[in-house]
């Protein structure tokens, strides 16, 4: 009974071992991960200019840009983002923006102002939305976009050059609704740089005629590494260099 008890202690004892071993293995592998990841940001954010464009992708239909930046080290970003059927251009310094307004280009500040706003044509100030005002206000680029996806991934799994995880539930359920199941994000490195990144979310949508399942995906794709041009507009130049006029 007493060598059967050691036996069977020690049985235990490595078994135990072996699956906290394990586990710290893949906490590391996922650490690892989420460190490269990191880096690859980051060196994609120091870069003296880059493009990103990104494509969306619904069930059933054909893919839609959404937005294109062109982004440099002198702190300017050049960005058109599609709305609906609308496209918007703006011009950032840093985190300040403008938007193109007609033949002139306004500012958060003047989004919020009734007097400005009633002052722009019928159609154009029904364009001034959410979609523009939440861009101008709270916009940050691409390679910090993707940072702060990567922190909402439960376990972020490695497998070649590409990297995968999927949104933890609560996050899910607080950035999307209860309608979205799944939200996996994914992303490809190439000699440390994000060649791509993207996610694929999964929902069920309730109907009268039972659950409607749909899905819908979006991909970032950078180019032009350090050979983007960014030809600033005079006029947008000008209110974020000069903002009180």
């Amino acid at each position: 009974m007493k060598i059967a008890s050691i036996q069977g202690g020690t049985l235990l004892a490595a078994l135990t071992l072996l699956l906290t071993g394990a586990s710290t293995t893949a906490d590391e592998l996922d650490e690892t991960a989420r460190k490269e990841v990191r880096q690859a940001f980051f060196r994609l954010s120091e870069a003296e200019s880059y493009t990103v464009t990104m494509v969306s992708e619904e069930q059933g239909k054909k893919p839609e840009d959404l937005f294109s930046a062109k982004t440099g080290q002198s702190g300017w970003t050049m960005l058109r983002l599609r709305h609906n059927a609308d496209w918007h251009e703006f011009v950032f310094k840093g985190n300040r923006g403008v938007v193109a307004a007609g033949d002139k280009w306004a500012t958060i500040e003047d989004l919020q102002s009734e007097e400005y706003l009633s002052k722009l044509p019928a159609e154009l100030r029904n364009k001034m939305g959410r979609t523009v005002r939440s861009t101008l206000s709270a916009w940050s680029l691409p390679p910090v976009q993707g940072r702060e996806l990567v922190e909402q991934v439960g376990v972020l799994r490695k497998e070649g050059s590409r990297y995968t995880g999927d949104l933890e539930p609560e996050v899910i359920a607080k950035l999307f609704g209860s309608t979205t199941k799944r939200y996996t994000f994914w992303i490809e490195l190439k000699d440390g740089l994000p060649l791509m990144w993207g996610g694929r979310i999964e929902a069920v949508f309730p109907t009268l005629q039972g659950d409607f399942k749909s899905t819908a995906e979006w991909t970032a794709k950078v180019s032009a590494v350090g050979a983007t041009k960014l030809d600033i507009p005079d006029l947008a130049r000008k209110r974020l260099e000069t903002p009180g006029e």
